[in-house]
């Protein structure tokens, strides 16, 4: 993701890799960083500074030992998806059409249902399954970046292309209900 010009982000670049080591991911990460050369800041998961049992170590410690520093802090969960919402609402998120995988996470983020189908009354936190993984490190990276950021129109990729889902997203049927 992206900051872009019209206040919000861009989703550009997806990749899912469940059940690999986090040292997997250091050469897609050198490898986007090589074809879109900017200033790069990472956010994550606050539980990501528990130590594993079996290495010793967190996860962002291992990536601090690639040289990737990731940024974390304790937040609502309701915070971020209101944010996210607010974003949304005003059309000032984009997404690439080639990010099929944020799209189907997307469409099934959801809270627990109840036996009509329904959400059910009173639980604020997202079910948890294999859309809501993509959705948190989105919320991360959105409540990490958007809390009294400066958007500057430089930092930007120039030139997308047309490739952009935008204003033709109906949030209101896309987006699982959360949104």
């Amino acid at each position: 993701m992206q900051k872009n010009e019209i206040g919000g982000y861009d989703v550009f670049y997806e990749m899912s890799e469940d059940g690999q080591p986090i040292e997997n991911f250091v050469p897609y990460i050198r490898e986007l960083q090589r074809n879109y050369p900017s200033d790069w800041v990472f956010f994550g998961d606050i539980a990501g500074i528990q130590r594993e049992k079996i290495t010793g170590s967190s996860v962002i410690e291992e990536l601090a030992r690639h040289g990737i520093q990731v940024q974390y802090k304790k937040q609502a969960v309701q915070d971020g998806i209101s944010l996210i919402r607010v974003m949304h609402q005003n059309r000032q998120i984009r997404v690439h059409s080639r990010c099929l995988m944020y799209i189907e996470c997307k469409t099934n983020y959801h809270y627990p249902l109840a036996p009509d189908g329904q959400p059910r009354e009173g639980i604020e936190i997202p079910y948890h399954d294999w859309s809501s993984h993509l959705m948190d490190a989105e919320r991360y990276c959105a409540m990490g970046v958007f809390e009294g950021a400066e958007i500057d129109p430089d930092d930007f990729i120039q030139d997308p292309g047309d490739d952009w889902l935008g204003s033709e997203i109906d949030v209101e049927t896309m987006f699982g209900g959360i949104l």
